[in-house]
């Protein structure tokens, strides 16, 4: 079977190479000259509003959607993502590396807390339709987990580790935080 696929793939290279080609000065200036007359950019962004996002997050987080229209009746917008200000410049939120986001007075020391932290995950990574079900948070030992799906057999989840007076020292996010 191997020595078939390898013999495919001799044979098919070439024509895989040849299908497709870098353009030309020339072609390239009459394709980028067309979508300029005819894509207009449009965006649609938004700051997420929550009193729970104020309270766990430093910034306030902006989701940003920008596109374009084609002149013809259709369009296209990319989800470009979450962003921050700081100063006068956009930053990228990063929703796998939360912890430099976190406000330096906001700790997990109770019930509470968790739901609260929880909320603030819902406005910035909402479960999806199929894994709300799955939704919960759970301490075990110096670690709160914010489960926000399934992952085959396991939970996928935000593990939030705290000290003792419950400050947030790491936060990572793992497709198989809690296995069954």
């Amino acid at each position: 079977m191997k020595r078939i696929i390898f013999v495919l793939a001799i044979i098919c290279l070439p024509i895989l190479k040849t299908v497709s080609q870098e353009l030309t000065a020339k072609e390239k200036s009459i394709f980028d000259n067309y979508f300029k007359s005819k894509l207009t950019y449009t965006s649609d962004n938004k700051k997420i509003v929550s009193d729970t996002l104020s309270k766990v997050f430093s910034d306030a987080i902006y989701s940003i959607q920008a596109g374009f229209l084609d002149g013809e009746g259709g369009y296209t917008y990319n989800v470009v993502g979450l962003y921050a200000i700081k100063g006068d410049l956009p930053v990228k939120f990063n929703i796998m590396d939360l912890l430099p986001a976190i406000r330096s007075d906001f700790s997990l020391k109770d019930e509470s807390d968790a739901k609260v932290f929880e909320t603030a995950l819902d406005k910035i990574k909402p479960p999806d339709w199929s894994n709300k079900k799955y939704k919960e948070h759970l301490k075990i030992d110096n670690k709160w987990y914010f489960v926000r799906g399934k992952f085959f057999d396991s939970k996928s989840a935000y593990i939030v580790t705290i000290d003792q007076s419950g400050k947030i020292t790491k936060i990572d996010y793992n497709d198989e935080a809690i296995k069954k």
